[in-house]
């Protein structure tokens, strides 16, 4: 078993490093499954390397397989909850750095994706495909294919947006609701206006 404070140090030597991609690589391979931490990283960083490293490290301080809800020796919480904290809590402003430079190379219909996810989303950690599509439709009035969405989606990835696809749910990062005050101001500004057919000509 490994320690809540051997994987809090692990993280705090990374960002003493100034090495958010491994911070980045420890955070997602416990809080999203493998391939998709692997497409995030990907999209961030242009590769995914990170991750075996990171693997190393871990085996390096007493951890032997990658497990979310193992818990930890001296906390007895899931590993997953000891990251998630250690992340939001050590690399939050280091994020926010990023995503106010990467912010500005969104395309237009990505701004437009992201409007929409803000519209819809509740507070849960997930949105489902179908219904971002429609909305979508109904608010710039273009159907997106599977393909422009996946597209679009990785763009949401590199600004913490969108941390994993699972089937037909789109998972947002743990950190959407820190950091979407930083993105409102690349979003469209949305106007719906609302008309009523006239009645109609009176009979005689």
């Amino acid at each position: 078993m490994v320690k809540a404070a051997d994987i809090e140090g692990l993280l705090r030597r990374y960002v003493e490093d100034k090495d958010l991609e491994r911070a980045d690589a420890l955070f997602l391979i416990y809080t999203s499954p493998r391939d998709e931490a692997a497409k995030t990283l990907n999209a961030r960083y242009g590769r995914r390397g990170a991750i075996s490293s990171v693997i190393e490290d871990l085996k390096n301080i007493g951890v032997e397989r990658i497990e979310r809800y193992e818990r930890t020796e001296d906390t007895d919480e899931p590993i997953e909850i000891v990251v998630k904290d250690a992340f939001k809590s050590m690399c939050l402003n280091l994020v926010k750095e990023v995503i106010e430079v990467k912010k500005q190379q969104l395309s237009r219909k990505a701004r437009e994706l992201l409007y929409t996810i803000l519209l819809l989303y509740s507070g849960e950690e997930f949105i489902k495909r179908d219904a971002l599509c429609a909305a979508y439709y109904v608010l710039f009035r273009e159907i997106l294919t599977h393909r422009n969405m996946d597209s679009l989606v990785n763009e949401l990835r590199i600004i913490y947006v969108v941390h994993y696809i699972s089937g037909d749910y789109i998972y947002l990062s743990p950190l959407f609701a820190d950091v979407v005050q930083e993105l409102k101001d690349i979003m469209p500004i949305v106007e719906i206006k609302i008309s009523w057919p006239s009645e109609g000509v009176k009979s005689a």
